[in-house]
């Protein structure tokens, strides 16, 4: 009888530490829903990076809102993502010249985004705040060639998240 017993407590207590997650899971949706927004949000910041360190203008313009702003400081703002794009139009017709010129040097290009945080200020817009490194280098080696932070509001449209503002400061 004791043996039976503690074979029913045994089922009891398994099923009830299978059970506690799942309650919780569904407790905690607006928890979870949170997880799943900053995943996408880290994933926006990588395609991100990925898109400036590969010199796509494309990609690059495809993280920011159609209406979106990125300020480099007080008199330089580009909007919307045509003029977005020319950020890196600019530079690789800038590494042309310097290719033509026989002045550029291979030259591998790192962006490294640290101490982030995200805030959520409602369901559709959060905060990000990042440092920046810019990290260049060839056959010589490797060095920061700049660095600063960055302010974002990221917004999401659809189902997709999209950065809408981004000031770049140093």
């Amino acid at each position: 009888m004791q043996l039976k017993a503690i074979r029913v407590f045994r089922s009891l207590f398994a099923a009830v530490v299978l059970l506690v997650p799942v309650l919780s899971f569904s407790a905690d949706a607006d928890e979870v829903q949170r997880l799943v927004d900053k995943a996408r949000i880290d994933e926006l910041l990588v395609r991100y990076t990925h898109a400036l360190d590969t010199l796509d203008p494309d990609k690059y313009a495809s993280v920011f809102t159609e209406d979106a702003v990125f300020e480099q400081g007080p008199d330089n703002a580009r909007h919307g993502r045509d003029e977005i794009r020319s950020i890196i139009t600019g530079l690789i017709e800038s590494r042309e010249q310097r290719e033509s010129a026989g002045t550029a040097t291979p030259t591998l290009m790192h962006h490294v985004m640290t101490n982030a945080t995200l805030e959520f200020v409602s369901d559709d817009e959060a905060h990000h705040y990042a440092y920046w490194m810019t990290i260049i280098g060839g056959e010589d080696g490797y060095r920061v060639a700049s660095m600063g932070h960055y302010e974002d509001v990221i917004v999401r449209q659809g189902d997709r998240w999209l950065i809408q503002n981004r000031k770049l400061l140093r």
